[in-house]
């Protein structure tokens, strides 16, 4: 079984949000923490306001100044949320000192904030992290303490399955966070899985692409071949020309395809999709060693797919090839 280490109570509750006094308010669940979020691992910030040294000074701050909050990166991005009939305004990503006006639904109560630090894109439906005092002045009674943060020292996944077996008359639901993510990341890797199957299929075709080439430019050029034997061209020498030709292929195919890979990541990490996703648009790292691995095992798997077809040129003997009627 899990041993547990720690435990943070919150209160989740909606409430809902605007980012002026003329753009549509939008639902979004608001979760009021206390000093106990300081016992556990909170939520990774994405980015915070400079003036917070770490995470949990951040936290401190948010929990001491009720005009303070943090957000996802994925704030209010849902179209489905709008409230009433004000002007349908675009969502934009949060930002360190936004502000936003939180509202209380039920009783109209409305508190401005200003975010303070931004947290990774929201799997766990936590929503935003407010202070317990400021939330309850905000939402009164209503507040009560709903979810956890449960810190373990080991078999998270054996405490999920316990609290949701002992609390299913209660409707009780428990996530490991990395598995939460997993979750709500899975649309975009099954995506990535894809594009890594046409990959896959791509190099197969593209290397036996070469391989299919260089046999036909094989059969279409045995009288050149006879001639340049019959020049005095020796065996070795016509077999390496298609071995550099094979090559020059391949590295023709590499610079386009690495070309085109880059364009397509840079499409997919810069566009309004997976901005809507996460809320901000992801930095693209520089290549890795295992890419320039990648990219040379491709070449050289392109190489042997030629040494064939320069095996049969050079074997091609050159009164044979001479004598040859197209």
């Amino acid at each position: 079984g899990a041993t547990v280490r720690a435990v943070a109570r919150t209160s989740t509750i909606i409430g809902s949000f605007a980012r002026t006094a003329n753009t549509s308010q939008r639902f979004w669940p608001v979760s009021a923490f206390d000093r106990s979020i300081n016992k556990v691992q909170p939520p990774r910030l994405l980015t915070r306001a400079a003036r917070y040294p770490s995470d949990r000074a951040a936290y401190r701050a948010v929990l001491r100044n009720a005009d303070l909050i943090i957000v996802p990166s994925n704030f209010l991005f849902s179209s489905n949320q709008r409230v009433g009939a004000a002007k349908d305004d675009p969502i934009v990503a949060p930002e360190i000192g936004q502000s936003y006006t939180m509202v209380d639904p039920a009783t109209g109560a409305a508190r401005d904030v200003t975010v303070a630090a931004v947290t990774y894109a929201d799997v766990t439906g936590s929503g935003a992290f407010y202070g317990q005092h400021g939330a309850t002045a905000l939402f009164g009674p209503r507040l009560v303490k709903t979810s956890a943060f449960i810190s373990t020292r080991s078999h998270s996944a054996a405490l999920v399955r316990r609290l949701e077996h002992v609390g299913v008359a209660n409707g009780v639901q428990a996530d490991v966070i990395s598995d939460a993510s997993d979750k709500f990341f899975k649309y975009i890797n099954d995506v990535v899985n894809l594009y890594r199957s046409d990959l896959g299929i791509g190099i197969v075709v593209g290397i036996a692409g070469i391989a299919v080439v260089l046999v036909r430019s094989v059969r279409d050029r045995r009288r050149q071949i006879g001639t340049l034997r019959a020049m005095g061209f020796d065996a070795g020498e016509i077999g390496w020309s298609f071995v550099v030709e094979g090559a020059f292929v391949a590295i023709q195919g590499l610079v386009v395809g690495v070309g085109l890979g880059f364009a397509l990541i840079m499409a997919l990490t810069q566009g309004a999709v997976i901005k809507q996703i996460l809320g901000y648009n992801p930095g693209v790292s520089t290549p890795s060693l295992t890419t320039v691995l990648m990219a040379i095992g491709l070449f050289v798997v392109s190489i042997l797919a030629s040494a064939g077809p320069a095996r049969s040129a050079s074997r091609i003997p050159p009164a044979v090839a001479l004598r040859l009627v197209d």
